[in-house]
C-alpha cells in the first residue's frame, strides 16, 4: 500500500533533476555555469541531472536561493 502513495508523483530525486535542468535551461548556464554557481564540479551536476547522485541538503537550499533571486528579477524589468 505504501507503494501506492508515489504513484501520482515523481521521487524527490526526480523532481531535483527537474528542477535543477529547469533553472539551468531557463537561465541560459551550461553546467558549468550552474556549476560556478554552486561551488561544485561540473561533473557533479551531470551526475545529479542524469540521477546519478543526489546533492546535500545545503545545496538544494542555495539551488532553492538561486530560484528565488530569479523571480523578482523578471518582475524588476517590466515595473513601471
Amino acid at each position: 500500500a505504501g507503494r501506492l502513495r508515489g504513484v501520482n508523483e515523481p521521487p524527490p530525486a526526480r523532481q531535483f533533476v527537474r528542477l535543477l535542468r529547469g533553472i539551468r535551461e531557463r537561465r541560459g548556464w551550461t553546467q558549468r555555469q550552474l556549476a560556478r554557481e554552486l561551488s561544485v564540479s561540473p561533473r557533479t551536476i551531470s551526475r545529479w541531472e542524469r540521477g546519478k547522485t543526489e546533492p546535500l541538503p545545503i545545496v538544494e537550499r542555495v539551488l532553492l536561493e538561486l530560484v528565488a533571486r530569479d523571480e523578482p528579477g523578471r518582475d524588476a524589468g517590466t515595473a513601471a
